[in-house]
């Protein structure tokens, strides 16, 4: 298949930078060893929801693989870039903690060679409630203005204004970007598209938009990035450690995992509004035969294959910027923690 080599390579780096905390990782189902340095063409470093990771190991880990990577490679963060309720407004008493999490990030990027990419996480659109129904555009209004003028280097803030995408960018030669805004999906303040160049206003039209980027650039490598996973197997997949279903006592401590795995909060999979995302903009990626679609949202490391007689899409989730939390490895090709 056309993305073996790219999705070895994204997985490959993913390794790096989701793993680098002390606490050890599960074990894996397949050795995570990294393709050969001669057959990769371009490396894609993913790291999602590192909100919180001031000071912490996996950046300084990222900072030098993408040193010894220079021009031939991109990073882009998945979302959930500052915790808990992006970045706030400048008068607010938490904006100076907001800019030091961000500040992190960019610090760990600004020197390098590669394409720099963040996209938003629900976390970014100012609303830290569980639902996170009361999201607010101008709340990624403002990191985007951060993330830009603090880089200077365009649009790597994307897609731009709020908007769901998808936007598309050429990495290499036959290789390409897809960003899509995940969270315009779940929140109820939803942009309406009246910019001059970009109207796209109903779900519809963001699921035609995509399918028409995706059937266009369908002979490239396409990496499709949003910040919310189509499968996981970790907590808002409604995977808890057994340990969760016992505390405080063993029928009330129940209640909360087995909520989230057969309903769940919106952020959650197993919700009416998650579902509805995952069958509409995970039937677009359906029709495409060959992709990688990677996400954060979750704490780990996951890796699933979706493999047909004359098809192959990769989907990856990569959140451990700043910690991590249980995964389970059934169903999964690799998972980590």
């Amino acid at each position: 298949m056309r993305t073996h080599l790219l999705a070895s390579t994204v997985l490959a780096v993913c390794l790096l930078s989701a793993c680098a905390p002390s606490r050890p990782a599960t074990t894996p189902l397949r050795p995570a060893q990294p393709p050969p340095a001669e057959t990769m063409r371009y490396r894609v470093f993913l790291i999602g929801d590192a909100g919180s990771s001031v000071g912490h190991p996996v950046l300084t880990l990222l900072e030098r693989q993408l040193a010894a990577t220079g021009e031939q490679g991109a990073v882009v963060f998945l979302g959930d870039n500052i915790y808990p309720d992006g970045l706030v407004p400048e008068e607010h008493p938490d904006r100076a903690r907001s800019e030091v999490r961000l500040m992190a990030q960019l610090k760990a990027v600004e020197d390098f060679d590669g394409r720099i990419v963040f996209i938003p996480g629900n976390h970014d659109w100012g609303d830290d409630e569980p639902d996170g129904i009361r999201g607010n555009p101008e709340a990624v209004a403002r990191q985007e203005a951060f993330v830009e003028a603090y880089l200077n280097r365009g649009d790597t803030f994307l897609p731009n204004d709020g908007f769901p995408g998808p936007v598309t960018l050429e990495l290499a030669e036959g290789i390409r970007l897809v960003a899509l805004g995940t969270q315009w999906w779940f929140t109820e303040e939803r942009v309406t598209g009246d910019a001059d160049d970009y109207e796209i206003s109903e779900p519809a039209d963001v699921l035609s938009e995509l399918s028409d980027v995706l059937f266009k650039h369908r002979k490239d490598h396409l990496l499709v990035v949003g910040h919310h996973p189509m499968q996981s197997n970790g907590p808002h997949g409604g995977f808890f450690p057994w340990r969760d279903y016992l505390s405080p006592v063993p029928i009330y401590g129940a209640v909360r995992p087995l909520y989230r795995r057969f309903l769940g909060r919106r952020q959650d999979i197993a919700s009416a509004t998650y579902r509805r995302f995952r069958r509409e903009v995970g039937g677009v990626l359906r029709q495409s035969e060959d992709l990688v679609y990677a996400a954060g949202h979750e704490h780990s490391l996951q890796y699933f294959r979706d493999e047909e007689p004359s098809a192959l899409r990769h989907y990856v989730v990569s959140g451990s910027g700043s910690g991590a939390s249980h995964v389970d490895p059934g169903g999964a090709e690799f998972v980590a923690s």
